[in-house]
């Protein structure tokens, strides 16, 4: 399919390219209406971003999630090259977007047009994934069922669109982290009768 940037007027049978910052709600629900295609540019660093694109991100990503769509949606890591042609494909004139025949025919001779190609296996839905889950005890003194206990929990990440797009480190990464940690410090204490704690503790 030919390349085309996120505003172009002629989606059809067009692969559209947009950096993340571009692709808004109301475009991106054209898009997958009528488009052959959509590539969004993934920044190299996304912490780079303003606080206001990743939470427009943030609000997008359930409807991109939560919406079928026969549109193939891809992600790419933006490098020189991608940006480089990125370039070339929004400031182009394109033949749809030329204000008269003539010109629609000097921008095909002139212009550096792109063509997406994407090769391997088409992909497929996951069925019936599973989820592991991973659960450990302390046990404090006394009766055990006539115990309170004291849970510590964390989940091991977080799902997103695409998996660089996933806020890992604070959800929750950096949870399991300190999970593991305190499990470790409370695992010396509790082997100590000395020191072994009254409760009972789930991680």
């Amino acid at each position: 399919m030919e390349a085309r940037p996120i505003n172009s007027n002629v989606m059809v049978r067009r692969c559209l390219v947009t950096r993340l910052a571009e692709l808004t709600s109301e475009r991106y629900q054209e898009v997958i209406e009528g488009a052959g295609a959509l590539l969004i540019l993934l920044p190299k660093d996304i912490n780079a971003l303003p606080q206001s694109v990743v939470q427009y991100w943030l609000e997008l990503e359930p409807q991109i999630l939560e919406q079928e769509s026969k549109v193939p949606i891809y992600f790419a890591h933006e490098d020189d090259r991608l940006i480089e042609i990125y370039e070339d494909i929004r400031t182009a004139v394109s033949s749809d977007q030329a204000a008269s025949g003539a010109e629609a025919l000097l921008s095909a001779v002139y212009a550096n047009g792109f063509q997406m190609v994407v090769s391997g296996s088409q992909s497929k839905p996951v069925k019936d994934g599973t989820i592991t889950s991973i659960q450990g005890m302390l046990k404090g003194k006394g009766i055990e069922d006539q115990l309170p206990t004291i849970a510590i929990v964390a989940h091991y990440d977080s799902y997103g669109v695409a998996p660089y797009l996933a806020h890992g480190a604070d959800s929750n990464g950096s949870g399991v982290a300190a999970l593991l940690e305190l499990a470790r410090l409370f695992s010396k204490l509790y082997s100590n009768s000395k020191t072994q704690a009254k409760y009972p503790f789930n991680r």
